[in-house]
């Protein structure tokens, strides 16, 4: 199992359910574009935010279920769950990155399963994190190039700005409209990863024939590690 093996299989769910993933990317676009085109108050970003917020929890419910994995369906309290592991991540990933970039991708993949745990199995923040950790550990390394792969394009497209525009000069707005469709591109297949790293993790369910648990129809069968 190898970095390409976890990308073939997000692009694979992906495939499979492209209308929540397009829903996702318009939620997320669609405001920065008007901010961004009509010069607004850049404290309006908190709306495109707040897009992405909803957006990730309902994708990730959304593939759940359509994948038959969405255990927690109708459970109390995963919204608040969901609200509090994003909190404990995004810092433990953001101060990650103030260390080195490694460490941030490290992070964000040992933990990258926690949030289809949170809306798919109920679990508590403490819980879904140990799971996540213990889970994706054997996997590390593959997981860390699938997830570097997928930012990969929002990245370079920051650093190209930086040797062209000093930190005085604004950035041409075909650049930023750019960022405006690539960046939200690349966290729904994020997200999208998270989810098919699940259900390829998840524990078979007894009596499962092919389905998420095991392996959906549409995903090849796994290589022997």
């Amino acid at each position: 199992m190898n970095g390409g093996y976890f990308l073939r299989r997000t692009a694979a769910l992906m495939r499979a359910h492209p209308w929540p993933c397009f829903a996702a990317w318009l939620a997320m676009v669609i405001p920065s574009v008007i901010i961004d085109a009509g010069r607004l108050d850049s404290r309006l970003d908190i709306v495109a935010s707040l897009g992405g917020t909803f957006a990730q929890f309902l994708l990730t419910s959304a593939l759940l279920r359509r994948e038959g994995m969405h255990h927690a369906w109708g459970t109390p309290g995963r919204a608040v769950t969901y609200v509090v592991q994003g909190l404990v991540t995004t810092l433990c990933v953001v101060l990650g990155a103030f260390c080195l970039i490694v460490p941030a991708i490290y992070l964000y993949a040992r933990w990258l399963i926690v949030l289809p745990l949170v809306v798919g199995e109920g679990l508590g923040v403490r819980a879904a994190l140990a799971t996540s950790w213990r889970r994706m550990g054997p996997r590390i390394g593959p997981a860390m190039v699938a997830v570097a792969a997928i930012f990969a394009p929002a990245a370079l497209l920051c650093l190209s700005m930086l040797p062209i525009f000093r930190l005085d000069t604004p950035v041409p707005l075909w650049m930023v409209l750019a960022s405006d469709l690539v960046a939200p591109a690349c966290m729904v297949s994020a997200w999208a990863l998270a989810v098919a790293a699940h259900l390829l993790l998840a524990p078979p369910e007894p009596g499962a024939g092919t389905g998420a648990a095991t392996d959906a129809s549409y995903i090849p069968a796994a290589r022997p590690a």
